[in-house]
């Protein structure tokens, strides 16, 4: 390796070779890289130093490295040259911190192959620690020079016991904290860069200072006079005490030094001094000081001081116990920052104007002369708690709820909501809460509210009052009332409490938008606009300004149905009716539809529940007039208008069908008749195929019969508009069909046709038609199948038809057959021969009638023979002929093939190809690879030529000539050729010969590869071989001037080997080796040079150092000639061994076995082989690590026994370290294998290390095991705020300890079992069940660890949560919403709260006794109800739940409704809550009165005095009360019959007439008169009172009675008057 230095240390000679190499280096030309190469690492290992590493590159001889320092060109860069093996490199003498630029580039020889850049950096150079300085006892301050190109410092403090610091810094100082005190830390600072870290700096110790003493006391020894003392620090033989009067802070303090752990000074009365105590380390350095405040003279506290708030006056008077020596004593209460104050000479005053709910500390500060006491005893108390405010009222307006609600105030335990109703009515709410729910108000009435808060026996002011009114109450009934033909609807009720106005309205049923709707402040209204038609459903609402009252809701009876509009009739043609159709009628239920003759007056109708419906059985041709009629459940609507249609046509009579034979078609004709239209005759076949036709004459004629069937005919009139009823059908018989199974056959040789078919039967006679392609038609004829015809043409096509007769009319022809004719001879045939194979084209002319095409070929000289070559066409007029024999003279015909017969043409000659060349031989000239062909004449060849075709495609030729010989020139060396002769006649290109194949000279070897044999140190030698047998020799030079050229030789290619092998090598010498092939005529050139080296020598001279620390063996060796790189093996007595490689002439050997001696090697390692291995050296290993490391910790007294046994070696002494943390803290030396270990940390996991030394080193740190002392006491954190109040449990909490296995909790009370629980380590807490309720239990938790448990923790209180009252007994008073509670005492209780709840309601009450009332049920409900005891820290679980069933509500939407049987009001509500059944009173105006019972909601009250007012109430029960009955409703019973019936006869006319007087709320009258068995009605609506009998009979008297309709009941008939209708004589 040659390393060239900088120009500064080289001389002008040295700079002048370093030009001239420079120079050199950048003309050397570059080559074709192979490939990439890479460098894989550059890492610097020190300041001065970079270590470069790159991959192998194939074939590289050796390699250049340039390293420059970027952007400096006065700079010299470093340079080196190093073999073609090496694979890294150091390289030394460069600039601390500063960056380079590395260049690789890789040498074949003499030129570069490749290079590659890649920029690195050196680390920097090594900081100094310039200054230190201790601050305290904990604490240093360093101070170290700035390194440039350093980007941080890392600097450590280091002592003996592994207790070290770090710190990483960009800045040059710093303060080191959390040091030990007194003790001697060795300091040293590293450098670092990116390019890693530079080298350490040299250790620089610095010693902490002495603590400060701990628990200092300042006491008053006497007037003036004062001792601070303190605790004794270990070590510590002077202290510094520093005295500051803190009324004077800029004066200097008085400082004093002590030996004793105290010290007297001097005070002022009343003053107050910050006194510092320090220590004095061995220097007299003083360390940093613990301070403590003090003041002189004060006279003591008052103490015993006691508070009585009086929450009527806000006053609070304090009292206290008098001091000795006091003058004067100040009381102060404080809340927030705001005081309140009062002095007095005694034992108490009083402190008044204090804020409402706030809590007030209270001192005493004790008065003597000038001075004031400090460290004050004080107390707490509360204020009366602030009135609410924020009052929220909520009110539900469909159910007269009002929801209060209000603001928090602290420190409040209830409150007192006030309801006073504008009757004065007043109701109180008492919660905890912060709202009232008022349930019990009354519709229609304003409310005040106030609140006020409570705390024990105080209360506060009420709050400012918030009013409210409640929902409008509901109308009691109302009622509607209308006509069919009236478009009003009145609406009448009853003044509802609280109501400022009234809104009815009326939904009809035209969808959402058909509403109707009127409102008024008094109590009726009236709808206008009501259409026919309606269903109305009508609701009436009270309305305040605010709130509505609950809608009712009733329904009106249906007004009449409204006329049928746009009535249309259409006829059904080809019927006897019609069918009447319209728009759907509003209030309609169905339909009657009538048509009426206009001439006779008679009439049909047809009824549905549709818009459409047909009228049947009217007569054809007739002119009817139609109308509809629409009706409901109670009335007709009017007629509607009149519409006029006429009935469809009558149909034709006297039809008569006749058939035309010849023309297969039907003459239908008919009667005449006078009106005018068109007339369509339609004839069925039996398989109800229709054929037709029209016209307007008597007769038409009906085409494209099917044959041989029997069709139904029959005649329609058509009037222009619609048809009419077909016609009387009448039959006919159609043509019958033609023969069938027609066939036609040809003979070949004669070319007859025969025709031949199936008889048919009443057939007499028959005829064949035979129709050619041209229209030409033969025919014959015969009695009976088959016929013949004769015929002298070839290839015709013929279509056969044959047709039967019968008598005159002929049959239709039968189905057609086809029949053809013998093919055509084929002519002009033409044959054309296909150069370069032996095939041949054919064409001709088509033939008429042929299928297909055969080509038939015969050898002139062969005997005549047809013989078929394969050549056919179908399709088409031309073939190709193959595999004609060359040479020869063929003779080709076409045979044409038809439907049965075939025709063959006339011969035609064809002379085939030459034939190819034989025998073709070749004679080569090695000098010139030119090639001369022969070969044997061919028959009929007219020309010849040659063709050579080589390796790649490479083709060579000669020719044409005449003769059969050939010279081929530019043949390649070593190659294989193919080589053929054609022949030609001139007319197509020659058929070549079969191929010959020949070799040309050999080429120059390649691929030629040298290689060593690394066992022998023999040259084997392989090369890319021939595919040609080829020889080869192989002739090795020495290049170093040794002995002459060593030489083998070898057989290769075709199969052959490549290589031989050259003997006889010196090791680590450099040969130049070359090849030579030898074909079978001549010899080739010889291959190019190639450098291969023998084996290395075996390395000499072995040198090796142990490093016992790491058990690492350092070796080294001298150079070996012709090594690349070293590979160095250690081997012990166990055939242990490990290996190291490198291009160096060192290796290191790392974690060898312990205790053993190893036998040390190296082989040197070449391009291609290993150099024998070296003479062995010997080298011994530090001692064993100790093997059964184990640590047993001793419970009671936390020493941990360390045991182990020694491993292989002797060694004098051992050295146990104990670390936790990472850090260690206890360490001891023995000569035996165990120790013990005291002082241990509780809660620690220590990891013990045991080293085993021999006084030249350790073992390693690896053995070592682990021992864990037992858990800290565990640290409780909470536990009665996780109480769980509901049940018997308490949740216990800890810290987490990550050094216990498992935690145990215990707790024990008087009277009760203990209560135990325990956790895992990966919980923190763990649940105490079982707790007797309103027990005080003390407990204590431990942790378990692996083998030790720890010390109790400290003891806790837990007070569990009251017993559950019992024997809830619940008494309820019917009809009120108040319950009386009461159950069981409780233990461990302050209160009990009672709630009783029932779906989202709730009542409770709060007591100090063992009762209490619910005032706030509601009715309807099963409330459940429940009893908690309280306590200030917690409540009870519910007690069993007990049940009150309140009385039943008052029923809503009462209703009753008429049913026309028996005058029956149906009444009907809503199902009350808890109610069993229902009883249901109905008082009339007239003192009638009803009643019915019922477990229902619904019940009926029959025989009801006709339109007399009932007042009904519905009273519901449950099982233990009476309910509340509902809001009275008013009812009308059903109607009464009319009184003051009068009746009157108008002669005219005969005419009766019925008046009465109006009923009440009449909707309709119906009059009877009945007499002699005739019976006649009359009716009046709209209000009316009379209504007329116009169809009375002559003389007959008539008995005349009225009944009334409303709400669609009939009232009873009234009682008969007399009528008498006109006599007979006078009737017109």
């Amino acid at each position: 390796m040659v390393i060239l230095q900088s120009m500064s240390n080289m001389g002008l000679v040295g700079a002048i070779g370093v030009s001239l190499m420079f120079l050199s280096l950048t003309q050397i030309p570059f080559t074709h890289a192979e490939g990439p190469c890479i460098i894989t690492s550059v890492r610097s290992r020190s300041p001065s130093t970079l270590h470069v590493i790159w991959e192998r590159y194939l074939g590289a001889t050796n390699f250049f490295l340039d390293i420059r320092v970027i952007n400096s060109t006065d700079i010299a860069p470093v340079v080196l040259t190093l073999s073609g093996s090496a694979k890294e490199t150091d390289v030394h003498g460069l600039r601390p911190g500063a960056h380079y630029s590395v260049t690789l580039k890789v040498f074949k020889y003499y030129f570069v192959v490749c290079h590659v850049t890649q920029q690195a950096s050196t680390v920097p150079a090594t900081s100094q620690i310039i200054s230190r300085r201790a601050l305290s006892s904990t604490s240093v301050w360093l101070e170290w020079a700035r390194v440039p190109s350093t980007d941080r410092y890392i600097v450590l403090m280091e002592v003996q016991v592994g207790r070290n610091h770090s710190m990483i810094l960009r800045n040059t100082s710093a303060v080191f904290t959390g040091l030990e005190p007194r003790t001697v830390y060795n300091c040293s600072v590293f450098t670092e860069n990116e390019a890693g870290r530079g080298l350490r700096s040299a250790l620089k110790p610095i010693l902490t200072l002495a603590p400060p003493p701990n628990d200092i006391v300042v006491r008053q020894t006497g007037r003036q006079r004062a001792r601070v003392s303190w605790r004794p620090v270990d070590r510590v033989l002077l202290y510094r005490v520093a005295v500051r009067n803190q009324d004077r802070p800029n004066s200097e303090p008085t400082v004093a030094n002590a030996t004793a752990p105290y010290l007297d000074f001097d005070t002022l009365s009343c003053t107050t001094y910050d006194i510092s105590v320090s220590s004095y380390h061995r220097f007299l350095l003083p360390g940093e000081p613990n301070d403590v405040s003090f003041t002189s003279d004060a006279p003591r506290a008052a103490s015993g001081v006691v508070v009585d708030y009086r929450c009527s006056g806000n006053t609070a008077v304090v009292s206290w116990v008098p001091v000795v020596g006091a003058d004067s004593y100040r009381a102060t209460a404080t809340h927030n920052g705001t005081v309140k104050s009062c002095l007095s000479r005694g034992s108490q005053c009083q402190i008044q104007g204090m804020a409402c709910g706030q809590s007030y500390v209270v001192s005493v500060i004790t008065i003597a002369g000038d001075c004031e006491s400090h460290g004050n005893a004080t107390t707490n108390f509360q204020t009366v708690s602030c009135p609410p405010d924020n009052l929220r009222l909520y009110r539900e307006c469909s159910i007269n709820l009002i929801s209060l609600s209000w603001d928090r105030v602290n420190h409040t335990d209830h409150y007192i909501a006030t309801l006073v109703d504008s009757m004065g009515e007043i109701q109180h709410c008492m919660t905890a809460d912060t709202m009232c729910i008022f349930t019990r108000t009354t519709c229609g009435r304003s409310y005040n509210f106030t609140v006020s808060s409570g705390t024990g026996d105080c209360s506060s002011q009420s709050s400012p009052p918030s009013f409210i009114r409640t929902a409008p109450c509901n109308p009691a009934t109302f009622t509607t009332s209308s006509s069919c033909h009236s478009d009003q609807v009145l609406v009448t009720w009853e003044p509802a409490a609280g109501a400022f106005y009234y809104e009815v309205t009326a939904l009809g049923n035209q969808g959402p938008n058909d509403l109707h709707n009127c409102s008024s402040t008094g109590t009726n209204c009236t709808m206008h606009g009501i259409q026919c038609g309606q269903h109305l459903t009508t609701s009436l609402t009270a309305f305040d300004d605010e709130c509505a009252s609950q809608t009712l809701v009733n329904t009106v009876s249906e007004t009449g149905p409204c006329v049928p509009q746009n009535v249309s009739a259409t006829m059904d043609c080809g019927t006897d009716s019609v069918t009447l159709s319209w728009e759907e009628a509003p209030g309609a239920l169905f339909y009657t539809g009538l048509a009426v003759d206009a001439a006779s007056g008679r009439g049909s109708v047809c009824h549905t529940l549709g818009t459409s419906c047909r009228v049947a059985g009217l007569r054809c041709s007739t002119a009817y007039t139609a109308s509809v009629v629409s009706s409901n459940s109670r009335c007709n609507s009017s007629e509607s208008a009149r519409v006029t249609v006429e009935t469809a046509s009558c149909p034709p009579d006297s039809v008569v069908a006749t058939l035309d034979c010849g023309a297969n078609q039907a003459l239908v004709s008919w009667g005449p008749r006078p009106d005018t239209g068109s007339y369509t005759a339609t004839l069925v076949d039996p398989e109800d195929g229709l054929l037709s036709c029209s016209t307007t004459q008597h007769r038409c004629n009906v085409t494209g019969l099917r044959c041989g069937q029997r069709y139904t005919v029959a005649v329609n009139h058509h009037d222009g508009v619609c048809p009419s009823m077909p016609s009387s059908p009448v039959h006919m018989d159609s043509v019958a069909c033609g023969p069938t199974d027609v066939n036609a056959s040809v003979s070949c040789a004669s070319g007859t046709l025969e025709v031949g078919w199936g008889a048919t039967p009443g057939a007499d006679r028959y005829t064949a038609a035979l129709t050619r392609g041209d229209g030409q038609t033969l025919y014959c004829n015969a009695s009976a199948p088959p016929c013949s015809i004769e015929t002298s043409d070839c290839g015709q096509e013929y279509s056969v038809e044959v047709t039967s007769y019968d008598g005159s009319c002929g049959s239709f022809p039968s189905n057609t057959s086809v029949v053809r004719e013998a093919p055509c001879v084929p002519t002009d045939l033409v044959v054309e021969r296909i150069c370069g194979n032996s095939s041949a084209d054919v064409r001709w002319r088509a033939s008429r009638g042929a299928l297909r095409y055969d080509v038939m070929v015969a050898s002139a000289g062969g005997g005549g023979g047809g013989e078929r070559l394969g050549c056919s066409s179908s399709g088409s007029t031309a073939c190709r002929l193959q595999g004609l024999t060359c040479g020869r003279i063929h003779n080709v015909s076409v045979v044409a093939v038809g439907d049965g017969c075939s025709s063959r043409s006339e011969a035609v000659a064809l002379r085939a190809a030459p034939c190819r060349p034989s025998q073709l031989t070749v004679r080569m000239d090695c000098l010139t690879n030119d090639a001369l062909l022969t070969w044997d004449p061919s028959a009929s060849a007219t020309s010849y030529s040659a063709q050579a075709t080589g390796p790649g495609g490479q083709e060579l030729s000669c020719g044409p000539e005449p003769r059969s010989t050939c010279l081929l020139t530019g043949l390649r060396c070593g190659q294989r050729y193919v080589l053929t002769a054609s022949a030609a006649d001139g007319r197509c290109p020659g058929v070549d010969s079969l191929p010959l194949e020949q070799i040309t000279a050999p080429c120059v070897p390649s691929g030629v590869l040298p290689a060593v044999n690394c066992s022998s140190n023999a040259l084997a030698v392989s090369w890319t071989p021939f595919s040609i047998p080829v020889n080869y020799s192989v002739t090795a030079v020495d290049r170093t001037g040794g002995s002459g050229s060593l030489n083998c030789s070898s057989v290769g290619g075709g199969g052959g080997g490549g290589g031989c092998e050259v003997s006889g090598l010196r090791c680590g010498q450099q040969y130049s080796v070359t090849v030579r092939a030898h074909g079978d005529l001549c010899p080739g050139p010889s291959s190019a040079a190639q450098s291969v080296r023998s084996v290395p020598c075996a390395p000499a001279s072995l040198r090796r150092v142990i490093n016992c620390p790491s058990n690492t063996v350092q070796a080294s060796w001298d150079p070996a000639p012709g090594a690349l790189s070293y590979v160095s093996t250690v081997t012990d007595a166990h055939n242990e061994s490990a290996s190291c490689s490198t291009s160096f002439h060192g290796c290191s050997f790392p974690g060898l076995t312990c205790a053993r001696t190893y036998s040390f090697s190296v082989v040197a390692l070449g391009n291609q082989c290993n150099s024998p291995v070296s003479h062995g050296a010997a080298v011994a290993t530090a001692p064993c690590d100790p093997e059964n490391v184990q640590a047993s910790l001793d419970c009671s007294s936390g020493v941990a026994t360390v045991t182990w046994t020694a491993g292989p070696g002797s060694v004098p002494y051992y050295t146990v370290v104990a670390s936790a943390s990472g850090q260690p803290e206890l360490s001891v030396q023995t000569n035996v294998t165990s120790c013990g270990l005291d002082q241990l940390r509780c809660g620690a996991e220590y990891t013990v290390v045991v080293l085993a030394g021999d006084g030249r080193c350790n073992s390693s740190i690896y053995a070592s095991t682990t021992v864990t002392t037992a858990p800290c006491a565990p640290q409780v954190l909470s536990h009665e705020m996780l109480l769980n109040c509901s049940s018997t449990q308490a949740l216990v909490a800890w810290a987490p300890d990550a050094h216990a296995t498992s935690f145990s909790v215990s707790a024990t009370t008087t009277g009760a079992a203990t209560a135990n629980c325990s956790s895992s380590s990966n919980s923190s807490s763990c649940v105490l069940d079982g707790l007797s309720c309103g027990r005080r239990y003390a407990g204590e938790a431990v942790a378990l660890g692996d083998r030790c448990p720890s010390a109790p923790s400290t003891s806790f209180e837990i007070l569990t949560a009251p017993c559950s009252p019992t024997n809830v007994v619940p008494s309820y008073t019917c009809g009120s919403s108040m319950a009386l509670l009461r159950w069981d005492e409780a233990r461990g209780r302050e209160s009990f709260c009672a709630t009783a709840r029932a779906g989202e309601h709730a009542d409770s009450c709060t007591s100090a006794e063992t009762h209490c009332s619910l005032l706030s049920l509601l009715c309807g409900r099963l409330y459940e109800v429940s009893v908690a005891a309280v306590a200030a820290h917690c409540n009870s679980s519910r007690s069993g739940d007990a049940l009150i069933q309140t009385a039943p509500c008052a029923p809503q939407n009462v209703s009753a409704s008429l049913e026309c049987s028996g005058n029956t009001g149906r009444v009907s509500w809503l199902a009350s809550g808890g109610a069993t059944r229902y009883d249901v009173q109905a008082l009339g105006q007239d003192g009638d009165s009803l009643n019915c019972t019922t477990n229902t909601t619904t019940c009926s009250l029959p025989s009801m005095h006709c339109a007399v007012t009932y007042t009904i109430t519905v009273t519901p029960y449950s099982d233990t009360c009476r309910g509340f009955a509902s809001t009275p409703i008013l009812y009308i019973a059903g109607p009464c019959p009319p009184l003051g019936v009068a009746v009157s006869l108008t002669c005219e006319g005969n005419v009766g007439t019925v008046s009465w007087q109006p009923a009440v709320l009449a909707d309709s009258y119906q009059a009877w008169a009945t007499g002699n068995g005739h019976a006649h009605t009359c009716n009046a609506t709209g209000g009316a009172t009379q209504c007329s009998f116009t169809d009375l009979h002559c003389g007959e008297t008539n008995a005349v009675t009225v009944a009334t309709t409303e709400r669609g009941c009939q009232s009873a008939p009234s009682t008969p008057v007399s009528l008498d209708s006109v006599e007979a004589g006078l009737c017109c």
